[in-house]
């Protein structure tokens, strides 16, 4: 009985260690990789309040006076997105560090993929704000979309190849073993320009003055690709 027990081990054994010889046998490792462009649809800016004055309390109320007035324009454009960013007071010295008057800036950040309504609103805000940067980027939606794109494209290389491949080392087919995907984001960055032409950047350290006359289409926005990678190990059968 002993002897049956011990045969039959060996037997599995040996099973385990064919099957692991098999599963590692023939196997190849290639990768394909595809790359979609798709041009920016969305329009992100930064409009900034400021007021100074001698008093602190002052320029606080005639900056938050700018901001609700601002915000009331801004309602009636239901397909932008608008949030207050930052809000700071701060003093103003001279030579001497004496106090000469306080600062009150706060900033809105607003995005929308209607660069028509993005542009009404600049416009709009001319007496309120300054510009303070203009970026452009790719909406998720939109994004989702390249992505499957670029999938479907390096997928069907790889399915390509591994035909090539399999046929030309005279196998009968193949299986996947391992699939590995990868994507990539790669923003080419437009910026728009004011009319005195400087640039108008995220995070530009000096605010300007909003230029109604700035003309904003999607022919600035630029442009972004999305790069698939597909990486998968086959087996020869």
């Amino acid at each position: 009985m002993k002897k049956w027990f011990l045969s039959v081990a060996l037997v599995m054994v040996s099973l385990s260690a064919y099957a692991e010889n098999a599963l590692h046998y023939n196997i190849l490792e290639f990768q394909e990789r595809a790359n979609v462009s798709v041009a920016n649809d969305t329009m992100h800016m930064t409009l900034v309040v400021q007021e100074q004055h001698a008093n602190r309390l002052t320029a606080t109320q005639n900056a938050t006076r700018k901001l609700n007035a601002l915000q009331n324009k801004l309602k009636k454009y239901s397909q932008v997105k608008v949030e207050q960013g930052s809000r700071n007071v701060y003093p103003q010295r001279n030579s001497k560090n004496q106090i000469t008057h306080w600062q009150d800036t706060v900033s809105l950040n607003i995005k929308s993929t209607d660069f028509e309504a993005m542009s009404q609103i600049i416009a709009d805000s001319e007496q309120e704000a300054m510009l303070r940067g203009v970026y452009f980027s790719v909406s998720p939606e939109k994004r989702i979309k390249a992505v499957e794109q670029a999938s479907e494209q390096a997928l069907n290389a790889i399915k390509q190849r591994a035909d090539f491949i399999s046929k030309k080392l005279g196998f009968s087919g193949y299986t996947f073993v391992k699939v590995e995907l990868n994507d990539s984001f790669e923003q080419n960055q437009r910026f728009a320009k004011s009319s005195y032409d400087l640039p108008v950047a995220p995070m530009v350290a000096m605010s300007m003055s909003v230029d109604s006359r700035m003309p904003i289409d999607e022919q600035q926005a630029g442009e972004a690709e999305i790069s698939q990678s597909v990486r998968v190990s086959i087996q020869m059968k």
